[in-house]
């Protein structure tokens, strides 16, 4: 994993430990962000090249889906067990 990689994994564990929802919104859109540079990076260059650069062998898609599902995932556990 690359290191943009690590630290939104690592900002959703402090984003699930504060349990403040601005902040988990702001992963949401950092990774977003990031999701949208591998998606462009991938239309621009060869896929396999850009799947190799982020540490896979295959196509970027499930990276960006697994982030995607985390995302919704601390979205709906910030939503649930918030603090005021």
């Amino acid at each position: 994993m690359t290191t943009p990689s690590l630290i939104l994994g690592y900002s959703i564990l402090i984003a699930l430990a504060l349990r403040k929802l601005w902040f988990s919104v702001l992963i949401c859109m950092l990774w977003g962000a990031w999701a949208l540079h591998l998606l462009l990076d991938q239309i621009g260059n060869e896929p396999l090249i850009t799947a190799q650069k982020i540490g896979c062998i295959g196509s970027t898609v499930p990276y960006i889906l697994i982030g995607s599902a985390l995302c919704t995932a601390m979205l709906c556990i910030i939503f649930i067990y918030r603090r005021p």
